[in-house]
């Protein structure tokens, strides 16, 4: 079993948040996850140097073709190609088998937590069964990274043989428990960075890289003169590792830890609609759940004037004319501060515990990445009726969307994991996103409370579109088109009956292509 050999024996407050001794993990069959062709080699290219030297097997997977970057001089070669031979030739510096790398040349700066990733590298887990992952932190700010991380987040608990895993830092970790000296190898890494020339060009990342290293040894023993910090998770805990991960959120902050890990920041989309934004605004500001933000994004067409309250920050975001709702939605949660996030549209509104009550379930169940209420529907004349706030079920949800935006709570980092909205949809874009966050494995838990408000008005965008017609089909097959093949699966695994199912559903397909064309 993988064990933390740390020798920490002060006890100075500060010893128990990092470490004072170097440490070690014996491991002898290791897999490095690199989003980027140089990522791994400045994460944990020294403490690699040192496993090679011990004879471990090092297999590392480069996630992304490296295509968009710019360079210059290439000679003839592509990109992507002169990129995978810069990798091969640091590997080959620190010790590693240039054989054992392995590419999936996934877009980059497209990365994307989706069924197909995570079976693809489940599958290559069962083949390699590493005993150590060297991945990225999910704290890090590049998307590919983030992506990257919460592929085995989301996967690796549910593994059968026991699996550390090392968040490596290109950034510096916000909490670390393994700090290994590289002094040793330090020249040995700064070699294998050297090879990234087309990285080199675009910026020095090498003398960066090696100065956070240089930082790493500052709480270790004069002798030490470079270090790499990790975060690690020994084979038991990776079982609880989201929750561990929410824990160490809470600790690394010196504020309020419950304020600090619930910020939710709510998204008002509006169009035209000064009176209703300012409803759907102080519904937010009424909220009893007081820890949040507001991020209005205005389609410019109208001034806003908005209600404010000290407690709860309001910014306010204009787009250019001829961009849609989704693309709206994307500004929106890409600048949120939270961790948590809610989309209201300005002609709906929240109840005074909407928020409240919707944290108090995922707080309790931190498995849970997507919570929604039961809604309300509201006519001009002030009567409602409660809508169906039905059990989460992926075939129900193929059938059509199970519940409003409004009424749901999203994890951000499960947004940033799939890619948020789909800017090529303007309807339908909510039923859209929770197709692919099931897909992508995120759980979704329904609370029995009626506590959004969906006001059903003439100008509503719903309402512009009554079920049935031409605008309506055509909005809901290029979602379900978009997902033919996931529900054609979900089809065929329920057997006999399911393969019937299929044959049916693919020639209902047809037929409608052939009438909507």
């Amino acid at each position: 079993l993988l064990t933390l050999n740390n020798k920490n024996k002060g006890t100075w407050p500060e010893m128990k948040r990092l470490p004072h001794e170097a440490g070690w993990i014996n491991a002898r069959n290791i897999l490095v996850i690199s989003p980027h062709w140089d990522d791994g080699t400045a994460g944990c290219g020294g403490t690699l140097c040192r496993y090679a030297a011990l004879g471990a097997q090092i297999h590392v997977l480069l996630l992304t073709c490296g295509a968009k970057m710019p360079v210059d001089d290439i000679k003839g070669k592509t990109p992507a190609s002169m990129r995978v031979e810069e990798l091969k030739n640091a590997m080959e510096i620190m010790g590693i088998n240039q054989e054992s790398l392995i590419t999936w040349e996934e877009p980059e700066q497209g990365l994307q937590v989706n069924s197909l990733l995570l079976k693809k590298l489940e599958s290559l887990l069962r083949q390699l069964r590493p005993d150590l992952c060297f991945i990225p932190s999910p704290y890090e700010y590049h998307p590919d990274h983030i992506a990257a991380s919460h592929l085995f987040i989301r996967l690796v608990p549910w593994l059968s043989w026991e699996m550390g895993i090392a968040f490596y830092e290109n950034q510096p970790l916000p909490k670390v428990n393994l700090i290994v000296d590289i002094t040793k190898v330090a020249e040995q890494k700064k070699m294998a960075l050297s090879i990234f020339n087309s990285q080199l060009k675009q910026k020095n990342h090498k003398k960066q890289i090696m100065g956070l290293n240089t930082f790493r040894a500052k709480s270790l023993p004069p002798d030490v003169n470079a270090a790499e910090a990790f975060r690690f998770f020994s084979g038991s805990e990776v079982k609880k590792l989201s929750l561990l991960i929410m824990e160490d959120e809470k600790q690394s902050s010196y504020l309020n830890p419950v304020l600090q890990t619930h910020l939710v920041s709510v998204i008002i989309r509006t169009c035209n609609r000064p009176g209703a934004v300012f409803q759907a605004i102080q519904s937010v500001l009424d909220q009893t759940w007081q820890g949040m933000e507001i991020i209005v994004i205005n389609d410019g067409s109208s001034r806003l004037d908005l209600p404010s309250d000290p407690r709860v920050p309001v910014s306010v975001f204009t787009t250019q004319e001829g961009f849609n709702r989704s693309h709206a939605a994307n500004i929106g949660w890409k600048n949120a501060k939270g961790t948590m996030v809610a989309f209201l549209d300005d002609d709906d509104l929240f109840s005074s515990f909407h928020i409240e009550k919707l944290l108090t379930v995922m707080d309790k169940k931190p498995w849970c990445s997507i919570a929604y209420s039961g809604v309300v529907a509201q006519d001009d004349d002030g009567r409602q009726t409660d809508l169906p706030c039905p059990e989460f079920d992926l075939s129900s949800l193929f059938k059509g969307n199970l519940f409003p935006i409004h009424g749901a709570l999203v994890r951000k980092n499960a947004l940033e994991a799939v890619g948020g909205f789909d800017e090529s949809l303007d309807i339908f874009e909510d039923w859209d996103l929770w197709i692919r966050l099931a897909l992508a494995g995120y759980s979704f838990v329904p609370i029995k409370v009626w506590s959004a408000i969906y006001r059903k008005h003439s100008h509503g965008t719903l309402e512009k579109m009554t079920f049935g017609t031409q605008k309506d089909l055509d909005a809901r097959w290029k979602v379900l088109k978009k997902h033919e093949a996931a529900i054609q699966q979900c089809l065929a695994d329920r057997g006999r009956t399911g393969k019937i199912r299929l044959k049916l559903r693919k020639f209902l397909f047809k037929v409608a292509k052939d009438l909507l064309s």
